[in-house]
């Protein structure tokens, strides 16, 4: 769907830069781990949990944040799939455009089979 919408509102050749959750941070680096931080303004609680047989991370965070002399508490949920580099480029390619470019997210090198992100470079195809 995202890539649908993307291609119906780029102009030709128009170019598409994201960036993903690498599988690998979701299985191995967040996936089934939960993180928190409190500050003197802020507090948060994330747990999260993969299905490895959908390759979905669901995460669930909780906010409390300082107003005044009170907290606010507010949740999010939130979920992503694993993709692999390959399943992305099809997918791409079968919606109208043409991957110029993978890499580990931030820099000109390919992606690393630990790396966290990775950032697509891809253009409309006419």
């Amino acid at each position: 769907m995202f890539f649908l919408g993307a291609r119906e509102v780029l102009v030709p050749q128009g170019l598409l830069l994201f960036d993903v959750s690498s599988a690998h941070k979701l299985r191995e680096v967040i996936g089934d781990k939960p993180f928190f931080e409190e500050t003197e303004d802020y507090t948060y609680l994330w747990a999260n949990r993969y299905d490895k047989r959908r390759r979905l991370c669901c995460m669930r965070l909780s906010f409390f944040v300082r107003e005044g002399a009170h907290y606010i508490r507010f949740s999010e949920e939130h979920v992503q799939r694993a993709y692999c580099v390959e399943e992305l480029t099809s997918l791409l390619k079968e919606t109208g455009f043409s991957v110029m470019g993978v890499y580990e997210a931030f820099t000109t090198d390919a992606p690393k089979p630990t790396g966290e992100r990775i950032q697509f470079v891809c253009r409309k195809e006419v």
